[in-house]
Parts: structure tokens; C-alpha cells; sequence
């Protein structure tokens, strides 16, 4: 629920909302859309990484003071950056050359 607080960062993941879209329906069919967006990287990624980290996390793989090496030219690259800050643990993105400079910023500017 978008009212809804969240105890952290990491918390508003994948808590985005679903809103009816009754115009796009028919007959018997109902369309809803979720609003990803509302992630705190605006990207349906952020629930990507948040999974990644938890799988890695429960396995032993990855652990404060751990090093991690994704390669990423987009959004998963910034939510592993945020979740590396997180975490306590450093990130490595390995990035394709042709990537955008403000993605690139955002994943320096997040440590990574």
C-alpha cells in the first residue's frame, strides 16, 4: 500500500501496488498493472537483486566483508550497489563499454 511506511530501504522492495485498469478490460477479462516504479530504484530489478542477495545470503556466499562481481549495464547493477551498501559487503559491476553515463555514475556513486 503506497501509505504504508517501511522500517528501511530494503523493506519498500517489492512491496509496489497493483492498480485496476477497468478501460483496457472486456468481456471477462480484468487488467491490472503493477507500479514497479514505486521501488526504491524505480525498477522491477530492485526485486531481482533483493532475491539474489537473499539466495546467496542463506547459502553462505555472501556475508559482510564478502566481494561480489555482477555484470549488469543497467538497473540490477544500481539495486546490487545499494544492496552491497547495505549488506556490508563490496561490489564489483562489470559493465559493457556502451553503457549509459548516468547509470555508471549512479553505480559509482553507490560504491560499487
Amino acid at each position: 500500500m503506497l501509505s504504508e511506511l517501511s522500517p528501511g530501504l530494503l523493506a519498500a522492495v517489492g512491496g509496489t501496488p497493483l492498480v485496476s485498469l477497468p478501460e483496457l478490460g472486456g468481456g471477462n477479462a480484468r487488467v491490472w498493472a503493477k507500479l514497479e516504479s514505486f521501488n526504491p530504484g524505480g525498477s522491477a530489478k530492485d526485486r531481482t537483486a533483493r532475491a539474489l542477495v537473499a539466495d546467496a545470503t542463506a547459502r553462505g556466499l555472501l556475508h559482510p566483508g564478502a566481494v561480489a562481481v555482477e555484470s549488469s549495464s543497467g538497473n540490477l547493477g544500481i539495486a546490487l550497489a545499494r544492496e552491497a551498501i547495505a549488506g556490508g559487503w563490496e561490489f564489483h559491476c562489470v559493465v559493457d563499454p556502451r553503457t549509459n553515463q548516468a547509470t555508471l555514475a549512479m553505480i559509482a556513486a553507490l560504491g560499487a
